[in-house]
């Protein structure tokens, strides 16, 4: 059992515990969180682990620790101690006792290069947030005043983005201008913000292998790589389907009883959001897929669409694992051992439930009748 220091990290200070094989310890003693006092402090216990506290400046001080070749460990916080004041001292101390025990659970944390391309995405999804409030603060308007543009030509309602329905609008409602402007400043960012995302995406094989399965757009595409990084990582795909959340839960709470209805939500929140846009986007223009197939069975008999799409989403999360791990790309006729998520036998589907909507039915069908995907 290795010597193991212990560090409960904040901003501005940290505080850390040196605990021995023999359980003596030295300390808690505080420094500051400044990369020099980190430096001297690794350059003073070389021989010792680093187990630190999962929290919002983590990553640098893991960056730095692995530049200095200290074996460093990012863990999640143990349970607290009883309710009192809060003590970092007390929770040094616990980390260290705790780590020693083997109680904690290591956190993997993305090598600088992939943080930054996880950083991109967000910003792409921020300015799309933040484009799509402006818009709703000028339909807003709209809707307060009773107006609603038509277009030139007929007097059929049209939305408030071409150039004509803008001049409409400010020629009754000149004070918007300052929102329109919002908007195209915003707009404009994230065709730029979505270039640099697209040329990234060239250079990287794994997102170019994802890119294959209908429904996933460099976007989507290039999030799932970053959280995913190292496919070695995970040896199952209900591994993987687990790290991003998916993963039904079972629990009961008064006389309330769920049984699979709900999901974890484990992980980044925002890739989910991505995740339900590729299976909304897979279903309406890859209606011949299996994946689709299932859903339109679900939804037609008795399922919600939300629990349907749910289903989707897993079986894209486990279709990208296969692909990855058998490094190849996306097919409708897939390989025979990877094709257990085909109809199974005696389920065949009625002459309603084969029948694609509308909606689905805006694409020419994809070549083959198969999804090439692992359960």
């Amino acid at each position: 059992m290795r010597p193991v220091v212990a560090i409960d990290a904040h901003k501005a200070s940290c505080t850390y515990v040196v605990r021995h094989w023999d359980q003596t310890h030295a300390g808690p003693r505080r420094i500051p969180s400044t990369r020099d006092a980190l430096t001297k402090l690794a350059h003073a216990y070389p021989e010792h682990d680093f187990v630190l506290e999962v929290c919002s400046v983590h990553e640098w001080m893991m960056d730095l620790f692995r530049a200095e070749g200290i074996h460093a460990m990012a863990v999640i916080p143990p349970k607290k101690g009883p309710v009192g004041k809060k003590s970092d001292d007390d929770d040094s101390t616990r980390l260290a006792k705790k780590h020693q025990a083997g109680e904690l659970e290591e956190v993997y944390v993305a090598v600088p290069e992939i943080r930054v391309m996880r950083d991109q995405v967000r910003q792409h999804e921020f300015l799309k947030r933040k484009w799509v409030s402006v818009n709703n603060h000028i339909q807003h308007a709209l809707n307060r005043w009773n107006f609603h543009p038509t277009a030139s030509d007929s007097n059929r309602q049209v939305g408030i983005y071409s150039a004509d329905t803008r001049h409409q609008i400010l020629s009754r409602f000149p004070h918007l201008d300052a929102l329109f402007e919002v908007a195209d400043v915003l707009d404009q960012r994230m065709r730029t913000s979505r270039k640099r995302i697209e040329e990234l995406g060239k250079s990287i094989p794994e997102v170019q292998r994802l890119q294959s399965v209908p429904g996933f757009g460099p976007i989507i595409t290039l999030a799932l790589y970053t959280q995913i990084v190292d496919i070695t990582r995970f040896d199952r795909a209900e591994q993987l389907v687990r790290y991003m959340g998916l993963d039904p839960v079972h629990g009961s709470s008064g006389d309330s009883h769920w049984d699979g209805h709900r999901i974890s939500k484990k992980g980044t929140s925002f890739i989910r959001g991505l995740l339900a846009q590729g299976a909304w986007s897979h279903v309406t223009f890859c209606p011949d897929s299996d994946i689709s197939v299932n859903y339109r069975r679900l939804v037609l008999r008795g399922k919600s669409k939300q629990q349907a799409l749910m289903m989707v989403m897993r079986r894209l999360v486990k279709t990208s694992f296969w692909l990855l791990k058998e490094n190849r790309d996306f097919t409708m006729n897939g390989p025979a051992r990877s094709a257990i998520c085909r109809t199974p036998r005696g389920a065949a589907l009625t002459s309603v439930e084969m029948e694609a909507p509308a909606a689905m039915r805006r694409m020419q069908p994809l070549a083959g009748t198969q999804l090439g995907c692992r359960e």
